[in-house]
């Protein structure tokens, strides 16, 4: 899989969004929201393919119990 595709890329990328939001000072200004927001989307993509890479590693286990 590519770094670009990878959980640890997604959390890396859900670490600065938050970071970013932190350094806003209006914490009204709606950029604030955006920003966390997509920490959320980024969060939940990392989670998913934590969870298809684990799938994918169990199939493999047992794949190769039955063989």
């Amino acid at each position: 899989m590519e770094s670009t595709g990878t959980a640890d890329y997604f959390r890396q990328k859900a670490e600065q969004c938050r970071r970013l939001a932190g350094a806003i000072v209006n914490t009204n200004d709606p950029v604030v929201a955006n920003l966390l927001a997509l920490a959320v989307e980024f969060e939940a993509k990392a989670v998913a393919l934590t969870a298809e890479e684990a799938s994918e590693k169990q199939i493999e286990q047992i794949a190769s119990k039955s063989e």
